[in-house]
């Protein structure tokens, strides 16, 4: 009996490593990508604020956005936009992008600590960005990287790059309080 439970053992040692390199079927229509909403208050140790999302890269198509605000003190909330080269407006008076001058294809706002919300978007291939807005909290790190590829696209990785974990560049812009460009307390 030892002999077969070895060889059944060592059998399994070989073929493993190549199941694993076999590419994974990329998520199927209707895809649910859970994004984790996390700042120090969130313990485990946290140190710095972030956005955890469980899949990086997913099928083009239906995308619903399952938001978790792990803080216990914090409001967080979840913007999307099409990620591109362009440096983002950022107001550094507020802290906060200017989503008026933005194309954000919405939002799932005001997550107060421990709350939930979810919103479905429709996305074609491309590269996504996700960021809470909350004053000063883009800057602090909160922010993921979605990669939408097209149906019948093996996807090989599922792990963030050092390109999709980069921070957004920004460009500075000064918006007159009160101004329609203002987007504090909106």
């Amino acid at each position: 009996m030892t002999g077969r439970t070895t060889r059944i053992a060592v059998i399994a040692c070989i073929v493993a490593p190549f199941a694993m390199a076999t590419p994974l079927p990329a998520l199927a229509d209707g895809t649910i990508i859970k994004v984790e909403l996390q700042d120090p208050s969130t313990g485990s140790g946290i140190t710095d604020m972030k956005m955890v999302v469980d899949h990086s890269v997913v099928v083009a198509g239906p995308i619903t956005l399952h938001a978790v605000n792990e803080s216990k003190r914090l409001p967080h909330e979840v913007l999307v936009f099409r990620d591109s080269a362009d440096a983002l407006p950022y107001n550094e008076a507020t802290g906060r992008l200017v989503e008026k001058q933005m194309n954000s294809l919405g939002e799932i706002s005001d997550l107060g600590p421990g709350d939930t919300g979810d919103k479905t978007f429709t996305l074609s291939a491309g590269n996504y960005l996700l960021l809470c807005n909350q004053s000063n909290h883009l800057k602090a790190g909160m922010f993921a990287r979605l990669k939408v590829v097209a149906a019948g696209t093996a996807i090989q990785d599922d792990k963030p790059t050092a390109t999709m974990t980069a921070m957004p560049a920004t460009k500075a812009v000064t918006i007159a309080p009160g101004s329609a460009d203002d987007d504090e307390g909106s």
